[in-house]
């Protein structure tokens, strides 16, 4: 029998890894750079080459860019910068991965650690973190209805989907120019720089993907002149970008993770010829998933007096949104200077990152903790080290509603740090606020029973026969008025008129009059 069906899109998870590397690495010092004295600061950038996914396996292949910020072993004790690069390649193991499947990769520089050996060499070492994940999309096929159905009854159920409509990356691409303050030198030298993301909002638009928010840059500079002090500028830079993006629709549902890829600062010249502008660039980095709800009227049962209908059933997992929601948490923490730095006369940069360490699932929704890892650089009383970094954590956790959810639930929890304060409390103690922003989307699975086909087959004859041709039927408890109709091979509707009942609505005790319906014309 035909059958009319439709396609719902879904995205399910074949298979994730992860994997850990140490690198430890020596490198010497650039010819054009000053002997090393100590190390203020170091930071690391991922920057990935190649991936290739084989039978039950992924290889990464990239360089780990190590930053050094350090005071120069020399008279005037000046501030100067390097940069290293540390290659590796790691194999990580996912089972059921097959070449050709494409493989998200994320990756997080934990425990980098630099230290000097001697004047021109130094020691890196840092451990990555590289989280595999291959998610593939599927076609549920589920039928919706029979075409000229005539005779045939249908029973239908309501469904509430959400369907996979595109997933993919890309980039958005920001640039920002910086002016110098009128009281401020020109710039000779960038030494350092620092660019982070606050409050980025995601909308969606038809055709296009828009996402503001603001920028927070940070660069040490060597101004022009002889004797004269590193200075820095701090800013904030407001943004709004659009990407194209042909599968955005504005009635869509979104789950779009935005983070801070590759950046690069430029020393420009203004209009007179001198180096007082910085050019930014950054890339955001977009992980895009766009979902379609919808109301999906599914074909559960059929049936016809005078034939048996046999539905050919195969049950498929759908989902539903549960929930998508923004919560917002404020935590404050101290942190105490031990007696080993030096102390504190102003605080130049803070940088924070959010880690969510731990998401509990409850009945009432989700439950992060984590922490806000802290970096400040400030200027020192010891002009033998004039800047030096203090590192603080500021805990956080906060509950996010999504009532009803159990172990049939999956999410994605995106964190991300809104806003940062750093205050001196005095000489040895900062405190530190951060409100930590939480995006959630919750999406539940449930079992479907899709109709593949109808088998049609002749009745059981003795059995109808054997049928009274009028019956009183009192009505039991889970009974439905499909099943009766079935079990007496008569229709809802006949029930119905002869009951003299205004609804397919019954309850236990209700009186009902069958006639058997016999008819082999469909």
């Amino acid at each position: 029998m035909e059958i009319l069906k439709k396609k719902i899109h879904m995205n399910r998870l074949k298979c994730r890894g992860v994997s850990q590397i140490s690198l430890e690495e020596d490198f010497n010092v650039p010819d054009s750079k000053p002997d090393v004295g100590t190390i203020v600061e170091s930071s690391g950038e991922v920057r990935m080459e190649d991936l290739k996914v084989n039978t039950g396996q992924v290889t990464a292949k990239g360089v780990l860019s190590i930053h050094v910020l350090y005071i120069a072993e020399t008279k005037e004790r000046g501030i100067s910068h390097m940069e290293t690069i540390v290659p590796f390649e790691e194999t990580i193991r996912l089972e059921g991965a097959e070449s050709g499947d494409s493989v998200r990769l994320k990756w997080n520089v934990e425990d980098l650690n630099v230290s000097v050996i001697n004047s021109r060499k130094l020691s890196g070492k840092a451990v990555l973190t590289l989280a595999a994940c291959i998610e593939e999309n599927t076609e549920v096929m589920a039928a919706t209805g029979i075409p000229s159905a005539g005779k045939i009854s249908m029973k239908m159920k309501q469904a509430q989907i959400l369907q996979m409509r595109s997933q993919k990356r890309d980039i958005l691409r920001v640039k920002k120019e910086i002016t110098l303050p009128s009281n401020k030198p020109n710039i000779q030298e960038l030494l350092w720089s620092d660019i982070q993301l606050r409050g980025v909002q995601v909308r969606l638009l038809d055709g296009k993907i828009e996402a503001r928010g603001e920028m927070q840059i940070f660069f040490l500079y060597e101004p022009e002149g002889e004797n004269s002090a590193t200075q820095w500028i701090e800013t904030t830079q407001p943004f709004q970008e659009q990407l194209e993006c042909s599968e955005c629709l504005q009635k869509l549902l979104s789950d779009v993770e935005v983070s801070m890829g590759k950046y690069s600062l430029e020393i420009r010249n203004d209009t007179d010829g001198e180096g007082r502008m910085v050019q930014a660039d950054a890339v955001l980095d977009l992980d895009i998933k766009l979902y379609e709800e919808e109301n999906v009227q599914i074909l559960e049962d059929v049936h016809t007096p005078g034939r048996q209908l046999i539905p050919v059933v195969q049950e498929e997992i759908c989902e539903s949104l549960l929930m998508k929601n923004v919560a917002s948490c404020k935590a404050v923490s101290h942190v105490k200077m031990e007696s080993s730095q030096p102390r504190m006369l102003q605080i130049c940069h803070s940088r924070g990152d959010v880690k969510v360490d731990e998401v509990i699932v409850t009945a009432e929704g989700l439950r992060a903790e984590g922490i806000v890892s802290v970096s400040i650089l400030y200027i020192t009383a010891d002009d033998a080290k004039p800047f030096a970094v203090l590192h603080g954590i500021v805990p956080f956790q906060q509950k996010i509603e999504a009532e009803g959810m159990d172990g049939s639930c999956k999410y994605s929890l995106h964190g991300d740090l809104e806003q940062l304060t750093v205050s001196m409390m005095d000489s040895e103690e900062i405190e530190m606020k951060a409100n930590v922003s939480l995006s959630a989307f919750v999406v539940q699975e449930y079992p479907i029973a899709c109709i593949q086909e109808i088998e049609e087959k002749e009745l059981d004859w003795k059995r109808i026969q054997d049928l009274p041709s009028m019956t009183g039927y009192v009505v039991q408890p889970g009974d439905t008025l499909w099943q009766i109709a079935k079990k007496y091979d008569t229709t809802m509707e006949n029930i119905q008129e002869m009951s003299g009942l205004e609804t397919s609505e019954i309850k236990p005790g209700d009186c009902l009059f069958i006639v058997k319906m016999v008819d082999t014309a469909v």
